[in-house]
């Protein structure tokens, strides 16, 4: 006689799994404080974004049109 075996599906994914930031493409006019208060509901967070993006942001007082910003959890 043969035995059956069974395959359990993966379990789903939980919170923890998902990426801890998401991207923001900035458009005209837009400032860091402004993009700060769109996400965490406060424009004084805007060093955070800053931090994250040291990399591409040259000049944080004017954000370049079309750059994608990380924005951190």
């Amino acid at each position: 006689q043969q035995s059956e075996t069974t395959v359990q599906p993966a379990p789903p994914a939980t919170a923890s799994a998902q990426p801890k930031s998401r991207t923001h493409i900035v458009q005209r006019g837009e400032t860091l404080s402004a993009i700060s208060q769109r996400y965490y509901g406060s424009a004084n967070k805007w060093q955070k974004i800053l931090d994250a993006n040291r990399s591409i942001l040259k000049n944080p007082d004017s954000l370049t049109p079309g750059i994608k910003l990380i924005i951190p959890d």
